[in-house]
This record gives C-alpha cells, sequence and structure tokens, in this order.
C-alpha cells in the first residue's frame, strides 16, 4: 500500500485488523495516541485507548501502581477487543509500546506496533545513560518517591503537545517498570507478529538501540523498522506521537501498516 507525503494511507487497502488497542505512556493519557486514533478510525480500525491504572490524576497515584497493573489493564482492554474473533492489533507509545510488546510475547494480535518504545533505559555495555538518576532508581526511590522534574515550556507545550501528570518522576512506579523491562527483553523472542517500530534517531529518552534490538529480537515474520529525523528539538524528540513534526508521519505509518498486509515495503530488516 502506497502513502503519502506524510505516511498517510493512499488507496483502499483492507485493514488487517478489525481493532486496535492503544496504549499510552508513562505518566501520559489517552492523548498521546489522538493522532494515530483519528488515522486508524478513518481507516476503518475501530480503537479503544484506555486510561492505565493510577494515570490521569496525581504522581502519587501513578506511584501507587507498577508494571503489573498495567499490563493486567492492557489484558483485559485486549480481551474485550478481540470478542467474537475479532482481529486485534496493540500499539503503544513509550511505555506502552513495551506494553504492547508485552502483550505480543502472550497473545496473538495480528500486528504491534512500537512506538519509542524502551526495552531498556541505560545500558552499561554499551555505554549508555541519557540521566544520571536511572542507574541509581532502586536506591532513589527509597530516599524520595517522587522526584522533581522541571515542568515542560510554552515551547515545548506547542511543539509537542501533551496530557499527563508533571513536575515529578514516580520513582517506585518507574523502578517496578525498568525490572518488568528485564523480562520483557528475555521473552521478546515470543513475538511473532507483524511488527512496526518507530523512533526517532535522536531520541532524548529511550536510547536508539531499543528499537534495533526489538527488530532483532522478535520472531515475526513482517519486520519494519523507520527511524525519524526530528529538526526542531527544542520539545525534545521522544514525543513522536505529538510532536508537529512528526505526528502526522507516525500515525499514517500506523494505518498503513494494519490498512493492507504487510509486504515488507520500506526499511524492512
Amino acid at each position: 500500500m502506497k502513502t503519502g507525503r506524510n505516511g498517510s494511507p493512499e488507496g483502499g487497502g483492507r485493514p488487517v485488523a478489525d481493532a486496535c488497542l492503544l496504549l499510552h505512556g508513562f505518566c501520559g493519557t489517552p492523548f498521546d495516541l489522538y493522532a494515530v486514533a483519528e488515522a486508524l478510525e478513518a481507516s476503518g480500525i475501530e480503537t479503544a485507548s484506555p486510561m492505565l491504572p493510577g494515570h490521569g490524576g496525581t504522581l502519587e497515584e501513578v506511584d501507587a501502581m507498577g508494571f503489573d497493573d498495567w499490563l493486567g489493564a492492557a489484558r483485559t482492554a485486549y480481551s474485550d477487543l478481540a470478542r467474537g474473533g475479532r482481529r486485534v492489533a496493540v500499539a503503544g507509545f513509550s511505555l506502552g509500546a513495551s506494553l504492547a510488546l508485552a502483550l505480543g510475547t502472550e497473545t496473538t494480535p495480528a500486528a504491534v506496533i512500537s512506538l519509542a518504545g524502551p526495552l531498556f533505559f541505560f545500558s552499561w555495555w554499551p555505554f549508555v545513560v541519557k540521566d544520571w538518576r536511572l542507574p541509581l532508581v532502586p536506591v532513589l526511590r527509597r530516599l524520595k518517591p517522587i522526584w522533581p522534574n522541571p515542568r515542560r515550556s510554552e515551547v515545548e507545550k506547542e511543539l509537542a503537545p501533551w496530557q499527563g501528570t508533571e513536575g515529578g518522576v514516580p520513582m517506585n512506579a518507574l523502578d517496578s517498570a525498568m525490572k518488568a523491562l528485564s523480562r520483557l527483553r528475555r521473552n521478546l523472542p515470543r513475538l511473532t507478529a507483524p511488527l512496526l517500530v518507530v523512533q526517532d534517531q535522536r531520541d532524548v529518552v529511550v536510547p536508539l538501540g531499543n528499537a534495533f534490538e526489538i527488530v532483532r529480537e522478535t520472531r515475526a515474520a513482517v519486520k519494519r523498522l523507520e527511524l525519524l529525523n526530528i529538526t526542531d528539538e527544542r520539545a525534545g524528540r521522544h514525543m513522536i506521537v505529538t510532536h508537529r513534526e512528526t505526528r502526522e508521519r507516525v500515525a499514517g505509518l500506523a494505518a498503513d501498516f494494519l490498512c493492507a498486509a504487510p509486504d515488507g515495503d520500506g526499511r524492512s530488516v
């Protein structure tokens, strides 16, 4: 299936999924994936965008939850969509992408879409640490459960709109996620569904090595890797789903991938 200049679908390919579960990021909300949802709905694919447990309120509420709580909610939402034998794809942004990958290792979705998804946030070899706190999360969470973070600037809000809980990092929840990602890395070969991975080449949160490892370690018969290049850095390069340079492109890639049987066009690996 061909795509337009922004990655939007051209043509009338039959969707490979009847519905798609959309999973938002850490401390985010379903707003993260609004552009993807619109593109999929326009292509005839039903979407469901649940609020993950603890999200939508305070940082303390997020911190009271963990990866297993979020994965449990994702499982329930997936099962609801799959009733009646419907074909269900799973797509997620950031930590939501990790949840989508985890679902893909234990179910048989029509496809899995990982948008800036992490398997790890730092690496000792090769050495990659984008935030000095990350290796120390197990200790820091005991000293300060909510670690202060600066709020997004007005420029950031304009370039990459976002709705979520900001002002700090819920460290217990983050620690839970990081431990779960280690398990996910071990289980990744169980994923066999068609796979689309999208990430900016200089993501400020998720090291680029994640994208390559996801593609390399899964056993999907169809794999597609798309690397983006955001030029305006004032809002960072992680928010590919809402950044004005990439949101239409990302939404179009997701719709394209699900609107016709993937044939490996583009950057297949």
